[in-house]
């Protein structure tokens, strides 16, 4: 079971300030989409923890060391991803609000795809690999609206979404895949 640990769950609570901050000064109805795909990632979370009768974890108390490593992990997987691809990112917002947007969706994504849709088909599939790939599949579709035309982005979004439910996987945790997304998502604003 991937689970929620200090780091992801603080991680939340300042994704649900910047949807409050977006709010404020951007005049958009797309600061409202992470907000509602962190919502209903968290209830639905909320519903797959209440079917389980083994719920008590020690992953809350943690190491360092294992969000650390699997952080690491989980950006060097992308980063050669992103080096053997020629994908680069766009940005339609001023570049403060930019990267707050894109902070915000990398934990919304997260707590949705990891928190739920990778533990969900975890929970289904007897074959664990054959359920980090399809979370990494749906994660692709979930971003065909934006690069379908990009052949090496949506590639790119795949290989991400598959190593970051892996990693979520291995770990059982969201921290290191929330860190490893925000990181992404910086870089990829920055480096425009």
């Amino acid at each position: 079971m991937i689970r929620q640990d200090r780091i992801s769950k603080m991680l939340i609570v300042a994704a649900m300030l910047l949807c409050v901050y977006l709010a404020t000064f951007e005049n958009s109805t797309l600061i409202m989409f992470p907000g509602i795909l962190l919502t209903f990632g968290l209830i639905m979370e909320w519903f797959l923890e209440k079917k389980r009768e083994d719920v008590s974890d020690s992953r809350d108390k943690g190491s360092w060391k294992e969000i650390g490593f699997y952080t690491v992990l989980s950006v060097g997987g992308m980063a050669l991803v992103a080096w053997g691809t020629s994908y680069k990112p766009w940005m339609i917002m001023l570049p403060a609000s930019g990267i707050a947007y894109v902070v915000l969706m990398a934990i919304s994504e997260e707590q949705f795809f990891r928190g739920f849709i990778t533990d969900l088909l975890l929970s289904k599939f007897n074959r664990k690999i054959l359920a980090v790939i399809l979370a990494g599949f749906l994660f692709a579709i979930y971003h065909i609206a934006m690069y379908s035309t990009n052949p090496e982005a949506m590639l790119y979004v795949l290989a991400g979404g598959v190593i970051l439910s892996w990693v979520a996987y291995r770990s059982r945790r969201l921290s290191p895949g929330m860190i490893a997304h925000i990181f992404n998502n910086v870089r990829a604003v920055i480096g425009m």
